[in-house]
């Protein structure tokens, strides 16, 4: 789940970095192109190339300055690349070190990711009890950061911890709110990668035919994922089909689970999960030689989470169906043997607990004898609130300094803009009504006395049309419901095409909002309509004010050819600086032919 999260942050970069710099290359990057570095790692690790990943983040990490968030990033990736190649040790490291720094750092969504890694190696090591405490954490955090994305992954990842450690009841609570979630953010991905962990805890209940009920009505949101969701939604089906002896759904549900698994990495952990429901399906079919040469090829995948004794227990059974005896026998030894011991490590485990316990005793003993020397103790905590004080001091000039950088740039931007409006405005007046009125010059001579009026009375209106876009709006007696009207009518009056259309579709009161707030809307709504006169071709302009505890008001026209100008333009930062004035943000869609601009109040 966390993977999902990074990649859903980085999808839209762009893949054409170069993979094969050298080290020397790579400490000549320029400091803007840190999207292109993170990729540097995160695309051999996507593509299963975990130990080049590694190696890439270290060099990165060793010879390049780079900011706070981008280190926070590489980590992130360095620590999943070791854990997907099995290196559990230097993973947990990896992943402590990002934690602590993320921690410092303030960078709460590489922290909760942080929490959520460590959690899930407590939770191969059988360790439910510590991950449960790490999911907890990062949940608290989620929640108070209001991020209910990574709130539902949080909660995924809680049911798949109680559904190992056979708690169904809990399972399935936090599946259905995972499900919940997931349906709460309209995303189908999490949609389905919720309703799959359902079906798995439901599954421990042998409860199959519900686990296909469940699952059958989400199919076709597979086509909006990747093969590895595929995997994880088509598995439980799988085992619930060859539960109630559904031999041919079955085999047609393994084929589909073929066809995603020749679309991954060879050593991607879904490949061995997708093989081991294969070899299921040969031992159903009495095909036990396939089905040995698929644990074989397990075994080979390495892959994390597999008790060793488990896997000796599968491969002895199909011996001993296959005729080897004496080989299954060998084996089944071995494997409660392996399961002796690892019960010996349980017991060494326990004392090892004990043994951290008496020695924290003894260390409060001591603490209580050194708490006789107030003197000292008062000269400690002192010096401790000083150090305490300096860093929470630091910290919150950094982040008054970061704020402060943000807002200035914000209205560098927002006053470039401006600048370019006037621009605008002026070369209108240059091109477009100077030259009118040196053609007009020339061209009295020729013309009656009744086509000279009706075209001063054209560059007139035109003249009058610019004056009230430069003009600002009296917002004080009017609210912009009734301002837009006016354009409309202006506009309808002067345009013989597009037509403007104006509809309010919501509940919002738009009366309630403050001269600034109506000034930006205004200027935001003329600008996109000059645009689409600008740029496109357009029947009709289509002005729609919605929302309802918060507003939204649409910008859209069937002239698409304005879209790939507006959107690479000066003119789209300066609306954007616009909706960052008043709290808002700018949303664009394309659609066929028409072409919609969206203000939402954030």
């Amino acid at each position: 789940m966390y993977k999902i999260i990074i990649s859903l942050i980085f999808i839209s970069l762009c893949w054409s970095c170069n993979n094969g710099k050298s080290t020397a290359e790579l400490s000549t990057l320029p400091v803007e192109d840190e999207e292109k570095i993170f990729m540097l790692v995160y695309k051999p690790g996507y593509e299963g190339r975990f130990q080049e990943a590694v190696d890439k983040a270290d060099s990165l990490l060793e010879i390049y300055d780079m900011s706070d968030s981008l280190k926070a990033y590489i980590l992130c990736e360095r620590t999943v690349a070791l854990i997907n190649m099995g290196d559990l040790t230097r993973g947990k490291t990896s992943n402590d070190t990002l934690i602590d720094f993320a921690r410092n750092a303030g960078i709460n969504s590489m922290l909760t990711q942080g929490l959520m890694m460590r959690g899930m190696y407590y939770k191969r090591h059988q360790q439910y009890d510590s991950a449960l405490v790490c999911y907890n954490e990062a949940l608290d955090m989620s929640i108070a950061e209001k991020d209910i994305e990574m709130e539902q992954s949080v909660v995924e990842l809680i049911a798949v911890a109680f559904a190992e450690s056979k708690h169904i009841p809990e399972a399935i609570k936090f599946s259905e709110r995972s499900l919940e979630l997931a349906k709460e953010m309209n995303d189908s991905i999490a949609i389905l990668q919720s309703v799959s962990t359902l079906a798995g805890a439901l599954s421990l209940n042998q409860n199959n035919k519900e686990v296909i009920d469940r699952l059958l009505p989400y199919k076709s949101f597979m086509e909006l994922g990747s093969p590895i969701h595929s995997i994880k939604y088509l598995t439980p089906i799988f085992y619930a089909y060859l539960n109630l002896d559904s031999m041919e759904q079955a085999r047609q549900t393994m084929a589909e689970i073929d066809a995603a698994v020749a679309m991954i990495p060879e050593r991607h952990a879904q490949s061995a999960i997708a093989k081991i429901a294969k070899a299921k399906l040969m031992a159903k079919e009495h095909r036990y030689d396939e089905e040995y040469a698929l644990y074989i090829a397990v075994d080979t995948l390495q892959p994390i989470g597999r008790k060793t004794e488990v896997v000796m227990h599968e491969k002895a059974l199909c011996l001993a169906n296959m005729g080897r005896t004496e080989e299954a026998f060998h084996l089944m030894e071995n494997a409660y043997e392996k399961l002796d011991s690892t019960r010996v490590s349980d017991v060494e485990k326990e004392l090892n607990e004990l043994s951290v316990r008496y020695e924290t005793l003894t260390k409060q003993i001591e603490i209580e004898r050194l708490s006789r020397q107030r003197w000292v103790m008062i000269n400690v905590i002192t010096m401790i609130l000083i150090v305490v004080a300096i860093l929470i001091a630091m910290i919150l000039f950094n982040r008054w300094r970061y704020r402060r950088r943000l807002y200035q740039e914000s209205q560098e931007q927002y006053i470039r803009g401006l600048e370019q409006e006037r621009q605008r405005i002026a070369r209108e007046l240059h091109d477009d009504i100077a030259g009118e009125l040196i053609g007009l010059q020339w061209e009295t001579t020729k013309l009656s006395e009744t086509e000279t009026s009706a075209r001063i009375y054209a560059i007139g209106e035109r003249v009058r049309r610019l004056s009230h876009e430069m003009m600002p709006p009296e917002f004080s007696s009017q609210t912009l419901c009734q301002l837009l009207m006016d354009m409309m009518h202006n506009f309808n009056a002067t345009h013989s095409r597009p037509k403007m259309e104006l509809t309010d579709e919501g509940s919002f009161d738009w009366i309630k909002l403050s001269p600034q707030e109506n000034y930006e809307l205004y200027r935001i709504v003329q600008e996109s309509v000059n645009n689409a006169l600008k740029h496109s071709n357009a029947s009709f302009i289509r002005i729609t004010l919605d929302g309802d505890n918060k507003f939204e008001l649409s910008i859209a026209n069937d002239g698409i050819d304005n879209a790939g100008a507006s959107e690479k333009g000066i003119g789209t930062f300066t609306l954007k600086a616009r909706a960052q004035i008043i709290g808002a943000q700018i949303v664009t869609e394309i659609n066929d032919t028409n072409y919609k601009l969206t203000i939402r109040q954030k």
